[in-house]
């Protein structure tokens, strides 16, 4: 993935000379928006991978998170599923979370929102997320380990920091097993995928938040029809372009300064495609805002709502 990211910014910076990169997704941890960095090049991304301010903080005015909130921000995961009493007192809870710095500022997050609320953490395992597509089938046998450890310390709750490779990974694990734990998961494990794939006995114990819609139930708005209307298959790729659009046109010099001020006065007005809710003005690199519980629904078999859309602050 360092690779592909690498030459990826190579065609963009010194081939094209691009004002600006958007990317569905981002595979590798910081090569690209490193590289692109040195050109002065805002991203602006859908990423698979958990950010947090610290690393924003690294690019000012370059790196956007286009519509998922960052690890240091995930406290209303945890607050959300314990105002639906998802933790019994019986609650032992193991966490699985990925190596990289920002992955452990969002586990350390959980974990202090869960002590907060009377419940600790018993285990914890960070886990090296792949760095190439080989690498996945390393990921998924890591998950047999994991699973032998956490049910024999009687782990009955399973919070998940990445996915969708770990969740998946584990529930099959587990499933060849028969250890039924409950899962707590967001909308960054790629919940089509897991509906989809694992086994209904795996998730329907799985609960948790989303910043976005779910598989069978998405989000409908004026961005997202807009979107549809151009193309069934716009993906992730139009809301970076929204936004890098309705930015632009708010930017007093059409630059990445420039660019960074135009987020900022979007405020709350941005509709996305892809966030329940947005707030440039209090995030201006992690627009995303809003989120909805959810849990598995044995009558879709799929994920449902368990609640309307609370703001996240």
């Amino acid at each position: 993935f360092d690779q592909d990211a690498q030459a990826t910014c190579s065609a963009f910076t010194e081939d094209h000379h691009v004002f600006a990169v958007l990317t569905p997704e981002i595979f590798d941890h910081d090569t690209l928006m490193s590289c692109l960095s040195a050109h002065h090049t805002p991203l602006l991304a859908n990423s698979v991978n958990i950010y947090d301010q610290a690393y924003a903080n690294r690019y000012p005015g370059l790196f956007y998170a286009v519509a998922t909130v960052f690890g240091d921000r995930w406290a209303p995961f945890i607050n959300a599923l314990v105002a639906k009493n998802y933790f019994p007192k019986t609650a032992v809870i193991g966490l699985i979370r990925g190596t990289w710095p920002e992955d452990a500022v969002a586990g350390q997050t959980i974990t202090n929102a869960l002590k907060a609320h009377g419940f600790a953490v018993k285990d914890t395992v960070a886990l090296d997320d792949e760095a190439s597509t080989p690498d996945v089938a390393h990921v998924l046998s890591t998950m047999t380990s994991i699973q032998l450890r956490f049910h024999s310390e009687g782990i009955n709750y399973v919070v998940f920091e990445k996915g969708p490779v770990f969740p998946y990974g584990f529930m099959v694990a587990a499933q060849s097993q028969g250890y039924h734990p409950h899962y707590a998961l967001t909308s960054q494990a790629n919940l089509g995928f897991i509906q989809a794939n694992a086994s209904s006995e795996q998730t329907k114990n799985a609960a948790g938040i989303t910043f976005s819609g779910l598989p069978s139930h998405p989000m409908v708005n004026s961005a997202t029809k807009l979107c549809h209307s151009i193309s069934s298959h716009t993906g992730s790729y139009c809301g970076p372009l929204l936004l890098l659009a309705a930015a632009a046109k708010r930017a007093p010099v059409l630059n990445p300064t420039g660019l960074g001020e135009g987020m900022k006065a979007l405020g709350r007005s941005f509709v996305s495609p892809q966030a329940l809710l947005t707030d440039f003005a209090a995030h201006y690199q992690d627009g995303g805002a809003g989120m909805r519980t959810f849990g598995w629904d044995g009558a879709c078999h799929c994920f449902n709502y368990t609640g309307g859309v609370q703001r996240i602050p």
